[in-house]
């Protein structure tokens, strides 16, 4: 905890302050500012509009090892937005989502890392169909 705590520190998201009944630990602006981006991204939901122009938003990603975290990151933020796994680095979704997955490219520093598609179709969709209820 303490090693977290430092961290946090040297990133300049926290400050130590000694007072009469031990140690404070509060966010600084830079950290106020880290803490609204990322309950922004756990809440950001992709919303179904009343009918389904019938295309296909396919995100694919190829992140290096060394980025496992950033990896592991966006597969959740994408769960947590309504994709759905087609494999491992292949999510799909009915919705326009472009801003969605521009915000994530920014966030995450993917840069060329990940591939927006927008499909007419996609082959045996019936299960997806299932998936999303349309």
């Amino acid at each position: 905890m303490r090693q977290a705590l430092y961290r946090l520190e040297a990133r300049g998201l926290l400050k130590r302050e000694r007072s009469e009944r031990g140690w404070r630990v509060s966010l600084t602006d830079v950290g106020e500012k880290f803490a609204e981006k990322l309950d922004a991204a756990d809440r950001i939901k992709i919303k179904a509009p009343r009918k389904w122009d019938e295309k296909w938003r396919i995100v694919i990603f190829d992140i290096w090892e060394r980025r496992r975290g950033v990896r592991d990151k966006l597969r959740r933020t994408l769960e947590k937005a309504g994709f759905k796994r087609v494999q491992d680095s292949v999510w799909v979704c009915p919705y326009d989502c472009e801003e969605f997955i521009t915000f994530l490219r920014a966030d995450l520093r993917l840069g060329k890392g990940i591939l927006y598609i927008i499909a007419e179709g996609i082959e045996n969709d019936a299960r997806l169909r299932r998936l999303f209820n349309i």
